[in-house]
């Protein structure tokens, strides 16, 4: 798979109705939509909901920390950001 065959980043997330969106907007075609109605709760979908819309960040602190040619400092903030977001916190 290619480095850059992915839909691009940064994803976000929201709630449907149905689930949660996952894409680069909610008006733009959706990555994925997770969980259904069916569920008790929504907090799960939200979280993986949450995990899922961070991957593109994730991913990007992940090439940058292991880069030659990196700040270190600016790593660690796009690292910490990154989880913050896959965690569903601002």
């Amino acid at each position: 798979m290619s480095a850059n065959s992915h839909t691009p980043g940064p994803w976000k997330y929201g709630h449907a109705g149905f689930g949660f969106w996952v894409g680069p907007d909610w008006d733009q075609p959706h990555v994925c939509i997770v969980g259904d109605r069916s569920r008790e709760t929504d907090a799960p979908n939200r979280e993986n909901a949450a995990l899922i819309a961070a991957a593109p960040d994730l991913l990007a602190a992940c090439r940058l920390l292991l880069s030659s040619a990196h700040d270190y400092q600016t790593g660690i903030a796009d690292a910490e950001a990154a989880i913050a977001k896959a965690e569903g916190r601002p």
